[in-house]
């Protein structure tokens, strides 16, 4: 399959309260620096649906659900957690409903044309770590980072799409610099660049990708399982950290946001579903840092 790199998905500190609460429910939300009164009200709404059990469902290109507070990911206090759609590159005969009750159960039906090997979508939950200053949280702040997840997608021989992390990091005040992608379960994808090195992390072994040098200011990079694992735990800070030291992040970086879901090319032309059954994200802090706030 043909390699492909994708637009960061950021839903910006200042836009985030006034851009969920029209996509979730259905419409075609737009970023923008503030909120209104109105948009706040129709957030806590959003928010009390989902305290509720009631379950939010978008068709919108742009369709979120959320903010949430969600016990599951460290840091997630009511405005920094969303469940998004993210068809950023919408073709013709591609179509997609999320239905989200909480940032670790969810689930999109998706249909997309036989044959396509572009990603399409990627929905996701969405965690933003950026500080309240607008700089990356230091790694360093950091003493852990890990993630586990569970879902259930297709396994046709038409399905083409993976199952990843989004990671998005900076240094100093250069937000959302470089992406970061660990993919746990692969139908079919090449990642963006060519593949530089292996490398084992804590007994698990990963292929590197990257679209340049290692070192490079900016460049993607992809890590990439040597075996698919539908679901699963990984240490993301110390995936980075190797990433760090072996070049491939320059040094001092920091983290702004995690993502997790499927990059979706293919169902075949028929309406499949991807589900989320389970995540959470668990940080600490070194001491004196406040790396999820």
């Amino acid at each position: 399959m043909s390699a492909h790199g994708r637009p960061k998905r950021l839903l910006p500190l200042a836009a985030v309260l006034g851009l969920m609460a029209t996509a979730a429910y259905g419409g075609y939300a737009v970023a923008n620096s503030g909120h209104t009164p109105a948009a706040s009200s129709l957030a806590e709404t959003v928010n009390l649906a989902a305290a509720q059990g009631k379950a939010c469902v978008t068709s919108a290109l742009n369709g979120t659900c959320g903010p949430y507070s969600f016990p599951g990911i460290s840091g997630s206090n009511g405005s920094q957690t969303n469940v998004i759609q993210d068809i950023w590159n919408p073709i013709k005969g591609a179509s997609q409903t999320l239905t989200a009750s909480s940032p670790g159960s969810w689930s999109v039906s998706a249909n997309m044309p036989a044959g396509n090997t572009a990603v399409v979508s990627y929905p996701d939950t969405q965690q933003i770590y950026t500080t309240a200053k607008n700089t990356p949280n230091p790694l360093s702040g950091y003493a852990s980072i890990t993630s586990s997840y569970a879902g259930n997608s297709p396994a046709g021989a038409h399905d083409d799409y993976e199952a990843a992390y989004d990671i998005w990091t900076g240094t100093g005040s250069n937000n959302y610099a470089q992406e970061i992608m660990i993919w746990v379960d692969n139908h079919g994808q090449t990642p963006a660049g060519s593949a530089l090195a292996s490398a084992t992390i804590d007994g698990v072994g990963y292929k590197i990708w990257s679209t340049s040098k290692a070192g490079a200011v900016g460049n993607t990079v992809s890590m990439v399982l040597n075996s698919n694992q539908p679901s699963g735990s990984v240490n993301v800070l110390d995936d980075l950290k190797w990433l760090e030291s072996n070049g491939y992040m320059p040094a001092g970086s920091g983290l702004n946001q995690i993502d997790f879901g499927w990059e979706i090319c293919s169902t075949g032309g028929v309406p499949e579903t991807f589900a989320l059954s389970q995540y959470g994200i668990k940080a600490t802090c070194t001491s004196g840092s406040a790396c999820t706030s």
